[in-house]
């Protein structure tokens, strides 16, 4: 409560402009606490922290992603009864997975943020080269790239109404399905591994 009370006083304080890139409720904050409260009060705001439902989303969105992570990693970075493992890939991957997800956690994540995405990026590129057995570009990657350069560029348009809707947040969260399956099928390959009693990858 002090917090946000001292949050309140001090974007009070401050010029507009820093206000629009430090507030929780601006066009440039990617969070999903920040997008489900910006697309409720219709606009932006800048003076008061996010109004505690919205906090409540957020918590319970962070909740879910750190959910989804342990529980399609059993077995790939963790186990409950067998020793840990000790292949550092699908570790990596979880890692990656997380990564990416941070700006979509953090209320206050501004654009620069999307940078915590690269590693994620890597690693499904990389393993697009390894399924495909080849150093090739996809239909998807162009796309996918395409709708993140525009998702910026968005930021330094006059229209509210598409800086609302927070383009970079969802081209952030089209990441989670592919993410995830690639958590799931190392940590099933790997559970494999183990109860066949094969030596690493």
């Amino acid at each position: 409560m002090f917090t946000e009370h001292l949050f309140s006083i001090a974007s009070g304080a401050m010029s507009h402009e820093i206000a629009s890139q430090v507030s929780p409720g601006a066009f440039s904050s990617i969070g999903i606490g920040a997008l489900v409260a910006r697309i409720a009060a219709g606009d932006a705001f800048y003076s008061t922290p996010l109004p505690q439902w919205a906090f409540d989303i957020q918590l319970a969105f962070d909740a879910a992603v750190v959910a989804a992570i342990v529980f399609l990693g059993r077995g790939g970075f963790w186990n409950v009864r067998r020793p840990q493992p000790a292949d550092g890939y699908p570790i990596l991957v979880a890692g990656a997975v997380l990564c990416a997800a941070l700006p979509l956690m953090i209320p206050s994540a501004g654009p620069q943020y999307v940078t915590f995405a690269v590693p994620l990026m890597t690693v499904l590129l990389a393993e697009t080269w390894r399924r495909k057995s080849a150093e090739i570009v996809t239909g998807v990657m162009v796309v996918w790239s395409i709708a993140a350069w525009l998702s910026m560029i968005v930021q330094e348009i006059p229209w509210a109404w598409l800086k609302l809707v927070g383009p970079m947040s969802w081209v952030l969260l089209v990441l989670a399905p592919p993410s995830l399956t690639l958590l799931r099928h190392v940590s099933a390959a790997r559970r494999q591994r183990c109860e066949q009693k094969v030596p690493g990858i």
